[in-house]
């Protein structure tokens, strides 16, 4: 079986960081460079926001009180998801371990209703945050599996026979 995958070319002194790729902008027109980096930057910006949603609506319209680490079944459910729906194994690691720090770092700062200045229980919540995002890309690690999982069976299933 040959493998799709190969390494990149090796980067000359100099050169950019970022991997340009070329995109048509519309049929017949002339291709444009479109940089994946910056790309990337502003899709974890974006999930990083998304995590505070997730957050706040766990923390007051989701399993509240004794019923809150329900709220750890939704999320795994959208790590799978995640993992399911994005092709690339980093991007799917990335996402998810953005999603799930800022999830539980968020969560827990809105949680926090101690007399004590919040300061002192950020330590605490960032180690928390930490076990998040592991946990979070543990569940998309596994979305990931099944998706191939899901792919190989169906490429035996549809290919033709050849006897």
């Amino acid at each position: 079986m040959k493998s799709r995958w190969s390494p990149p070319p090796r980067r000359q002194k100099g050169a950019q960081l970022s991997h340009p790729v070329t995109v048509p902008t519309e049929p017949g027109a002339r291709l444009r460079t479109v940089h994946r980096r910056p790309a990337l930057v502003a899709v974890l910006i974006g999930v990083a926001l998304s995590g505070v949603i997730l957050a706040a609506i766990a923390q007051y319209l989701l399993f509240i009180g004794t019923l809150a680490w329900l709220n750890l079944i939704v999320w795994a459910v959208i790590a799978i998801s995640i993992g399911l729906a994005l092709r690339d194994w980093a991007m799917t690691t990335s996402v998810c371990a953005v999603l799930g720090f800022s999830i539980v770092l968020a969560y827990s700062i809105m949680g926090y209703k101690a007399t004590a200045p919040i300061s002192t229980a950020l330590p605490v919540f960032t180690v928390l945050a930490f076990s998040g995002a592991l946990g979070m890309v543990a569940a998309g690690a596994l979305g990931q599996m099944l998706r191939r999982l899901i792919r190989s069976s169906a490429k035996r299933h549809y290919e033709p026979t050849t006897r």
